[in-house]
């Protein structure tokens, strides 16, 4: 699954800890949720100057709560995309 959100990925893990960020945190929900063998991929998008909610009023940011949350809507998301087995794919030039 390849999934994107607007927002700096620069929240780790309490106790200063090396992490994936918040991205990480959603991926593993993904990934559990959707099975053995999936991959969970984090795109950033336009982020431009936006960080993610109390970055900076907390002592020690804590990537989880961010990173479950946006998993959480990005599998809600994608459990209600309707898709057909016999879609079409056409190409022009």
């Amino acid at each position: 699954m390849l999934y994107h959100f607007a927002c700096h990925p620069i929240m780790g893990a309490p106790g200063g800890a090396n992490t994936a960020g918040f991205p990480g945190f959603a991926s593993r929900l993904l990934e559990d949720a959707l099975g053995e063998g999936s991959v969970a991929l984090f795109v950033q998008g336009c982020g431009g100057d936006i960080n993610p909610v109390r970055y900076k009023t907390v002592a020690v940011p804590d990537g989880e709560p961010l990173g479950n949350r946006l998993g959480a809507k990005v599998l809600q998301t994608w459990r209600g995309i309707e898709t057909k087995t016999n879609a079409e794919l056409k190409l022009h030039q």
